[in-house]
């Protein structure tokens, strides 16, 4: 059985460029798991609380208990190709967005699970301006 979860996370200007000094930035973002055994079934999205940081981790993304922490530290650049400066405006030399793929386990039911995490950290405006009156 593999588990995939691809995170969705959208941050204002302010918290873009907080995180790429180096401050942690808590946001409620949202995800959807996917379950492969004999076929693809897809969960429910569920909702829950983002810790990013740019500090020392020792992986990419963590389990919390209210959710997840992202690590997008300036020592993954060598074995990814997450690139904090990313998150800034293009103005800035970024392009305002971050996206990745992390393979981990997990443990469910207490079998350790492959699970493959896709996360995308794009700007509040993008979200705002999918969204109708």
């Amino acid at each position: 059985m593999n588990l995939t979860i691809s995170h969705y996370i959208f941050l204002n200007r302010e918290q873009r460029y907080r995180l790429y000094d180096g401050d942690l930035i808590e946001v409620v973002g949202h995800n959807v798991p996917f379950f492969k055994k004999n076929k693809i079934e897809s969960a429910k999205e569920v909702f829950c609380q983002y810790y990013i940081t740019s500090h020392n981790l020792p992986t990419m993304i963590l389990r919390s208990i209210d959710g997840y922490i992202i690590n997008i530290s300036k020592n993954l650049t060598k074995i990814t190709d997450v690139d904090i400066k990313k998150i800034l405006d293009v103005k800035d030399g970024g392009c305002e967005e971050i996206s990745c793929k992390h393979i981990g386990k997990t443990l469910i039911n207490k079998k350790a699970v492959r699970t493959n995490h896709f996360f995308e950290i794009k700007t509040m405006e993008l979200l705002l301006d999918t969204i109708s009156c």
